[in-house]
């Protein structure tokens, strides 16, 4: 059974997760309409870049102030993106990077201080309750957020017969649950003191399960946000229409919330399930890339959907998991967390360099498909990490 504060942690996010799910791919499809590919990958590198430093220097802050300051201030740095994008509007396109900075600075914030409460609000045994609680829910919240926002941009756009005002009446109703979020912050735990240096990274023993996780996250930086991007920008390309993205969207991750209550029980008794996840998560996203229709949004849908839990709960697991085998307090553990976030952030802004590159030598849509091909091995690299580090004795 989780405890009040476990529980509060969770719906902190789940809240999260809804306002990210309402707005986040439409503030990709908006970006994409103005500025096209390269602008698009710009926003996310310069947010990626501003993450990872973010991170970074979260280290120094959490010395002095609480888990409750950094997740508190990042709905309020959010608020502030928002609401530039707004008084903007059409402008934005002009200060992508600025823009891009402002909400990596928000999503650092956020992550370095949940990343954190989560560690030591959780425990070994209820872990496994934990994640499948808190995925069932986030998914749940995450489709609920694009049904409700295609048919906001959607009635708003047609009510004004301008095709961007939708995009900023959204927009504006995120500031207001983001504001919420932030007075609401006041109900979590509070946790500062870290101990912490950069000689802490360099020189700490890594072992060798800390070795394959730092790797899982490596790779998976590789393509994941990435993956979301693009995603957002040919489910656009194919559907043309925001209300549809929304109610796809929606049925998707409705789907994985419904395996994530079943993947939660299967894993807790048959830990190599994981196997079917890593396979079916590569599979899928060969499938959508292939078949630019609804016949690859079906399939894609369906295969990953159902191979999600088995494939994003174990990859959880193995991190929180591992950093408790170094028997440390937790005052003195924080580097390892910002070790795996600064890994994960570093390849995450090598995936959107490259993408740039690619976007501005080639053909942008053909280019954005064989990149999906091209990044289903990595998934089976995960995997097969997760495979190196069950074999491990403890």
């Amino acid at each position: 059974m989780l405890s009040r504060e476990e529980n509060h942690l969770i719906f902190t996010l789940v809240i999260s997760t809804f306002a990210s799910a309402l707005a986040g791919i439409f503030l990709q499809i908006y970006v994409f309409r103005l500025s096209g590919f390269p602008g698009t990958v710009i926003f996310n590198l310069f947010l990626f870049i501003s993450l990872l430093f973010t991170y970074l220097f979260s280290g120094f802050l959490l010395k002095k102030h609480s888990t409750h300051l950094l997740i508190g201030s990042s709905f309020i740095i959010s608020i502030l993106a928002y609401l530039l994008v707004i008084l903007l509007q059409a402008n934005a396109v002009n200060y992508l990077s600025l823009i891009g900075l402002i909400f990596g600075i928000s999503a650092g914030n956020f992550w370095s201080g949940f990343n954190l409460l989560q560690y030591i609000l959780t425990n070994k045994h209820s872990r496994n309750a934990y994640f499948g609680k808190s995925l069932s829910l986030i998914q749940i919240a995450a489709a609920f957020g694009p049904i409700f926002g295609g048919v906001i941009v959607m009635a708003v756009n047609y009510l004004t017969k301008n095709s961007y005002a939708g995009y900023y009446f959204l927009f504006l109703i995120v500031v207001f649950i983001n504001l919420f979020l932030a007075i609401n912050t006041k109900k979590l735990p509070k946790f500062t003191g870290i101990e912490f240096s950069f000689k802490d990274l360099i020189n700490h023993q890594r072992s060798r399960k800390w070795k394959i996780v730092l790797g899982q996250n490596f790779i998976g930086g590789l393509y994941d946000a990435a993956f979301n991007t693009i995603f957002a920008i040919l489910l656009f390309l194919i559907l043309k229409n925001e209300s549809l993205i929304g109610g796809t969207r929606t049925g998707m991750l409705l789907f994985i919330a419904l395996t994530s209550i079943i993947g939660t029980k299967l894993l807790a008794k048959h830990s190599w399930l994981y196997i079917a996840g890593t396979l079916g998560t590569a599979v899928s996203i060969v499938i959508f890339a292939v078949f630019q229709n609804w016949l690859g949004i079906f399939l894609f849908g369906l295969i990953n959907g159902l191979a999600t839990p088995f494939f994003s709960i174990p990859l959880s697991l193995a991190i929180l998991n591992t950093i408790d085998e170094n028997k440390l307090p937790w005052q003195k553990k924080y580097h390892m967390l910002l070790e795996r976030d600064g890994i994960l952030g570093f390849a995450r802004v090598i995936s959107y360099i490259f993408l740039l590159i690619l976007f501005t030598l080639y053909n942008k849509e053909q280019m954005a498909k064989d990149w999906m091909i091209a990044i289903a091995i990595f998934p089976l690299i995960t995997g097969f990490l997760l495979y190196k580090q069950y074999k491990i004795k403890d």
